[in-house]
C-alpha cells in the first residue's frame, strides 16, 4: 500500500515526543536524522509491506531524477525487493543504486528503461526475474553476484550494447532468450555456436547441420535452438535433465534427436513445427512433457512414448497430419484439450487401463481415425471429444462408460469382445463380370474364415445370399461380380461374425465400381491410366447398349482391328457371335447341327444349344477382357474351329454397322487392347 509523506511526518511528530522524555544528557540527532532520511528517500516511491509483514517491496518509481536511489530501509522495516514493472518504461533514468537488503528483483522491473546505462546487483540478491531488463537498450555492463540462483525468461533480451556479463558459478538456472539481441551472446556464438554457461545450453540458434552436445551440458533452456531452420540431427548427452519449453522450436530441417535416458522432462513447444521430424523414441527417464510439444509436426509418423507418463497433455499431437503410429503408456490417466486434434492419418488409439477421462477435441478431426479402445477405467469423455470424426468406432465393453457415451452421441459402437476383423480395401478383378473384392484383416487361416461370411445388398449376381470367404493373393476377401452395366451401382458389404449363438455384425462398407475407378492412382502409369478410361467408357457404353439412352461417343480412329481369322467350312453357313449379357461368351454355329452334337475346347466337352434363331450353337464362357483377342479353337468331328472372340468387332465394323452394334465393337476392342498392355506391364 502507498504511504504518504503526511504519515511519515506523523510519526516523526509521535517519535518526538516520546524522545522528549528521556533526560536531557541522551542524544536526539539520529532517531530524528533516520527518520527524516526515510521521508525525503520514499519520496520517489511508492511501495507494499510484504505479506509476512518482515520487508517492503518498491512498487513504483515517482521520482524524475536521472540517478535513482533505492533505500535500505522505510518505516523502519528493510526493502527487500524491487517489484515488477515497477521501473517500467521509465526514460529519465540512467543510474539505479539498490541496497545489500534487495534480494529479488521482480519480473519486467527495469523493461524499457532505455536510458538506463548502470545498475548495481548487491550480494544480497538470490533471483533476477524475467524481462526484468529487456529493452534497457544503453545497458553495457553486468555483473551478478555469487549469491543469485536464478535468472529468469529474457531477463536482458535487446539490450544491444550490453558487452559485458559476469555469470556466476551460483547461477544453475537460465530462463530463455534470456541474452538474447545482446552484443555478449553474439560475441559468444562467434567463439562457438552453442553457448553453454555453468553446464546450461543457452543457445544454439548459431548451430547448423549434425550437432553433438557436449558431455558437460546438463540442461538445455527455453528457446535454446528456437528457429534455428539450418540444424539437422542433434545428439543429446547423457546428464542432460530437462529439455527446455520451445527448446528446438520451428527447427524446421531437424530430422533426427537422441534423447537420452537422463532427461527427465521435456517443455512446453519443445519440438512444435519440427516440420521434418518423422520419428522419436522418448525414453522412460522422462516422467512430464508438457502442452503443444509436437504441435505442427506434419512429418512425423511415430512416437514411442515413455512408460511412466501420466497425461498426454494439451495439444501435444496437434496436426501432426502424417501420425499413424503412438502408443499410449499404461500409465497415462488423462488425455488433455485437443491432445490429437487433427491427426488426419491415425487410424486406432487403444488407451490403457489407467485412464480416467478424455477431454475436450481430444481426438478431434482425426479423419481416418477408425477405432478407439476404451477401458471400463474412463468415467469421463467430453462431448466433443471426437467432433469432426466420422469414421469413428468405440470398442469397449457393453455396459460401460464409453458404451453409454458412444449410443448418446451417435457414434459407432463394437464390443470388445468381438473380434477386430473389418473391411480394409477394395480392389477389382477385370472379368466377365467385373469382380468387386472387399477385402478385410484379422483373418489368418481357412479355418478362421469359416466362422466368418458376407452379404451383399445392390445390383451384382451375390444379392442377399450370404457368401462364404475366400483367399486371394494370400489375402481374405468376399467377392460381389457387378456386370458392366451397373458400374455406378453402390454395393454394400456386411461382414458378420459367428459366435457360437449367432451372427453378429462386424463390419459395413459401401463401394461402386466406379468409386474404385475413381480412386485409382495412376501417377507415372500411362498404361494404367489407359485402362482405367477405359474400363469406364466401356461401363457407359454397355448401361446405354441394354437400358437405352444415348450412347457415348467411343469411336476410334484406329482401323487396326484384328483380321477376321474365322475359317468357316467352305460353303456352309457357319458363323460365330459374341454374347453381351452379364457374362461374355462366344458362340460357334455350325450348319446341320443336331441337339445331339458334340464339340471338345481345352479338353472339355460342349453340348449342341438350341438358340431363340432356331440353330443350334456351341458356346464358350467366361471370357475375361484380355482373352478377347486370344485364340479359340474348338474340335467338331474332324474339324477344327479357330477364331478369336474380337473378330466380332471386326465383322461389325465391316457391315458398316453405324448403330448401338458399332459402338460396342468399338469399346470392346479399346477394352481388350488396353487390357492386354496393362497387362504387360505387370
Amino acid at each position: 500500500m502507498k504511504r504518504s509523506k503526511k504519515r511519515i511526518l506523523s510519526i516523526l511528530a509521535a517519535t518526538t515526543l516520546t524522545i522528549g522524555a528521556v533526560p536531557q544528557n541522551v542524544p536526539l540527532m539520529k532517531p530524528v536524522l533516520t527518520a527524516c532520511a526515510e521521508a525525503s528517500a520514499s519520496d520517489n516511491f511508492t511501495y507494499s509491506i510484504n505479506s509476512d509483514g518482515t520487508g517492503v517491496t518498491i512498487t513504483k518509481w515517482t521520482g524524475s531524477d536521472a540517478v535513482a536511489v533505492v533505500p535500505d530501509m522505510i518505516e523502519g522495516l528493510p526493502v527487500t525487493e524491487i517489484g515488477g514493472w515497477s521501473f517500467f518504461n521509465c526514460d529519465t533514468v540512467t543510474k539505479v543504486v539498490l541496497p545489500d537488503t534487495i534480494t529479488n528483483i521482480g519480473n519486467n522491473a527495469f523493461n524499457s528503461c532505455i536510458t538506463l546505462t548502470e545498475i548495481n546487483i548487491p550480494n544480497s540478491m538470490t533471483s533476477v526475474g524475467d524481462s526484468a531488463f529487456s529493452g534497457c537498450s544503453a545497458l553495457n555492463e553486468i555483473v551478478i553476484p555469487n549469491t543469485v540462483k536464478s535468472i529468469g525468461s529474457n531477463t536482458f533480451s535487446g539490450c544491444k550494447v550490453l558487452e559485458t556479463v559476469v555469470i556466476p558459478e551460483s547461477v544453475t538456472s537460465i530462463g530463455g532468450s534470456a541474452f538474447r539481441d545482446t552484443a555478449w551472446l553474439n560475441a559468444e556464438k562467434e567463439k562457438d555456436p552453442l553457448v553453454i554457461v555453468n553446464g546450461i545450453l543457452i543457445d544454439g540458434t548459431a548451430a547448423s547441420g549434425d550437432v553433438t552436445i557436449p558431455d558437460s551440458v546438463i540442461s538445455i533452456c527455453d528457446m535454446a535452438f528456437s528457429g534455428c531452420r539450418t540444424l539437422k540431427s542433434v545428439d543429446i548427452p547423457d546428464g542432460v535433465k530437462n529439455i527446455g519449453e520451445s527448446a528446438f522450436y520451428s527447427c524446421t530441417s531437424l530430422d533426427n534427436i537422441n534423447i537420452p535416458d537422463s532427461v527427465e522432462s521435456i517443455g512446453y513447444q519443445a519440438f512444435y513445427s519440427c516440420t521434418s521430424l518423422t520419428e522419436l523414441i522418448i525414453p522412460d527417464s522422462v516422467k512430464t512433457i508438457n502442452g503443444s510439444t509436437f504441435m505442427m509436426c506434419e512429418k512425423l509418423t511415430t512416437v514411442k512414448l515413455p512408460s511412466g507418463l501420466t497425461t498426454i497433455a494439451n495439444s501435444m499431437f496437434m496436426n501432426c497430419g502424417a501420425l499413424t503410429d503412438v502408443t499410449i503408456p499404461d500409465s497415462v490417466k488423462e488425455i488433455e484439450m485437443r491432445a490429437f486434434f487433427g491427426c488426419s492419418s491415425l487410424k486406432e488409439i487403444v488407451l490403457p487401463d489407467a485412464t480416467k477421462s478424455i477431454a475436450m477435441y481430444a481426438f478431434a478431426l482425426c479423419s481416418n481415425l477408425k477405432k478407439v479402445t476404451v477401458p471400463d477405467s474412463v468415467t469421463f469423455i467430453a462431448p466433443q471429444a471426437f467432433t469432426m470424426s466420422k469414421n469413428v468406432t468405440i470398442k469397449a465393453e457393453p455396459d460401460s462408460y464409453a458404451a453409454t457415451y458412444a449410443q448418446n452421441n451417435d457414434i459407432s459402437f463394437k464390443d470388445i469382445n468381438l473380434p477386430d476383423t473389418e473391411f480394409t480395401n477394395v480392389s477389382l478383378t477385370l472379368s466377365d463380370d467385373l469382380g468387386l473384392n472387399f477385402f478385410m484383416d484379422g483373418i489368418f487361416s481357412d479355418e478362421e474364415a469359416e466362422k466368418y461370411r458376407v452379404t451383399f445388398s445392390g445390383e451384382c449376381e451375390e444379392k442377399d445370399v450370404p457368401i462364404s470367404i475366400q483367399k486371394k493373393n494370400e489375402l481374405y476377401c468376399a467377392t460381389a461380380n457387378v456386370s458392366a452395366d451397373h458400374m455406378d451401382e453402390k454395393i454394400t458389404a456386411v461382414l458378420e461374425f459367428n459366435n457360437g449363438e449367432n451372427w453378429v455384425k462386424l463390419s459395413e462398407f459401401t463401394y461402386s465400381v466406379n468409386d474404385y475407378l475413381k480412386n485409382v492412382d495412376t501417377t507415372g502409369n500411362e498404361a494404367l491410366a489407359e485402362l482405367v478410361e477405359t474400363t469406364k467408357k466401356y461401363g457407359e457404353v454397355t448401361k446405354a447398349y441394354f437400358n437405352g439412352g444415348d450412347m457415348p461417343d467411343v469411336s476410334d480412329s484406329s482401323e487396326k482391328y484384328f483380321v477376321d481369322d474365322f475359317k468357316p467350312v467352305k460353303g456352309s453357313n457357319d458363323m460365330i457371335s459374341l454374347v453381351l449379357n452379364s457374362k461374355l461368351a462366344a458362340r460357334l454355329y455350325i450348319e446341320d447341327m443336331t441337339d445331339a452334337s458334340t464339340a471338345s475346347y481345352n479338353s472339355e466337352e460342349l453340348g449342341a444349344i438350341l438358340g431363340k434363331n432356331g440353330k443350334y450353337y456351341f458356346e464358350v464362357t467366361d471370357i475375361t477382357p484380355t482373352q478377347l483377342a486370344n485364340d479359340i479353337v474348338i474340335q467338331y468331328g474332324e474339324v477344327q474351329y479357330k477364331f478369336k472372340p474380337l473378330s466380332w468387332s471386326y465383322l461389325v465394323r465391316n457391315k458398316n454397322d453405324n448403330g448401338k452394334n458399332k459402338a460396342m465393337a468399338d469399346i470392346l476392342y479399346q477394352y481388350c487392347i488396353s487390357a492386354e498392355n496393362y497387362k504387360k506391364t505387370l
